[in-house]
C-alpha cells in the first residue's frame, strides 16, 4: 500500500483545497516555542480547507529546541492549536527535526515532545532527513518514523518506517510553486490505542530537574503539577541532593602525601578512601590529585 501525501506551510501561499486531489496533508502548524507568533499564518484556514473538502490531514512543528524544557514547551504549542480539532486528524502529529545546532540529545528531545503529545491522545512521529536518523536519532523506536531523502533511491540505515519524503519539488493542482512529496507506507486510518506513558519516579523527575528540565520557580512548580507528579516530594529530593552535593569534600594531595596519612587527618580508613575515590591502588596518589573524603 502507497499513498500520496504532501506536506505543507503557509510558503505555499494560498491553496485552493477544492482542487487538491491527494491522499493526504500534514500541514505545518507553527515553529518553536508556545507563542502565538510562532504559529503558521495559515495553519487554521489549510486546517479547514481539508476539513471542508475531505481531506485526511495530520501536522507538524518545526523545532528549535536545544533542552528538553524546550521540547516540552514545542509539545505545549502543538498541544493548544490543536484543541479545536481534536479527534479529526487522520495522520500523525509530527515533531519536525533538523534545525543545525539542535542535534545534542536529540533522542531525550524527541521523547520529552512524544511523551507529551501522546499523553493527550494524539499519534506522534518523528520527522528527520536520513541523516539525523543515522547519527543523532538512532535507535529511537518510539514513534512513527517520517524520513527524508530526496533521491529516487529509498532511505537506508535507520530501520522500519512509515512515511518517505523523496521530493521538494513536487507539482499538485491547487498549490502554486513546488510542494514536498512523500510516499506513505501506512494506513494511519486504522486506528491504535496511543501507548500508556509510563510515569516515572520522584527520584528520576528530580534528576531531571538537576540536569536543567521543568524550569525553575513557579513555573516548575506549574508544570510537574500539570504533569501529575508530586512537585513537594519532587523539589524535597533536589534540595536534599543540593544540600548533599554542598557538603562533598575534597582535598588535594600535596607533596609527601600518603593515603593512610589522609585517611587519619579526616577520621577513615585508606581502604574506604580508595573506594570512594575509584583509586585502584592505595599506594599510588599524586601531587595535585583531588581527592573525595566525604
Amino acid at each position: 500500500m502507497e499513498k500520496k501525501v504532501i506536506d505543507v506551510s503557509y510558503h505555499q501561499g494560498k491553496i485552493d483545497w477544492a482542487k487538491v486531489k491527494v491522499d493526504g496533508v500534514i500541514i505545518r502548524c507553527g515553529y518553536g516555542s508556545n507563542r502565538a507568533d510562532q504559529d503558521d499564518k495559515r495553519f487554521k484556514e489549510n486546517v479547514e480547507g481539508c476539513l471542508k473538502n475531505g481531506i485526511p490531514f495530520g501536522v507538524y512543528l518545526y523545532s528549535y529546541a536545544k533542552t528538553v524544557s524546550a521540547a516540552q514547551d514545542e509539545a505545549r504549542h502543538v498541544i493548544r492549536l490543536l484543541k479545536p480539532y481534536k479527534g479529526m486528524l487522520s495522520y500523525p502529529v509530527y515533531y519536525d527535526m533538523e534545525e543545525a545546532g539542535t542535534e545534542k540529545n536529540a533522542i531525550e528531545k524527541a521523547k520529552a515532545f512524544g511523551d507529551m503529545i501522546e499523553a493527550e491522545g494524539y499519534w506522534c512521529g518523528i520527522y528527520a532527513n536520513q541523516h539525523w536518523w543515522n547519527n543523532y536519532l538512532k535507535g529511537l523506536h518510539d514513534y512513527t518514523k517520517w524520513v527524508a531523502r530526496y533521491s529516487k533511491e529509498k532511505p537506508e540505515g535507520m530501520g522500519a518506517y512509515d512515511m518517505w519524503q523523496y521530493s521538494s519539488k513536487g507539482k499538485v493542482d491547487g498549490i502554486k510553486g513546488n510542494v514536498d512529496m512523500n510516499i506513505c507506507y501506512r494506513d494511519f486510518a486504522i486506528k491504535e490505542e496511543p501507548k500508556e506513558v509510563a510515569k516515572k519516579t520522584n527520584a528520576e523527575i528530580a534528576e531531571e530537574v538537576l540536569a536543567g528540565a521543568w524550569s525553575i520557580g513557579v513555573e516548575r512548580k506549574k508544570r510537574l503539577t500539570e504533569a501529575g507528579y508530586d512537585y513537594e516530594a519532587i523539589q524535597a529530593l533536589v534540595n536534599q541532593a543540593l544540600k548533599d552535593e554542598k557538603e562533598v569534600k575534597y582535598y588535594t594531595v600535596k607533596s609527601g602525601d600518603t593515603l593512610s596519612k589522609i585517611a587519619k587527618e579526616y577520621g577513615t580508613t585508606h581502604e574506604a578512601l580508595a573506594q570512594l575515590n575509584g583509586i585502584a591502588n592505595p599506594n599510588k596518589i599524586y601531587v595535585g590529585q583531588k581527592i573525595r573524603v566525604s
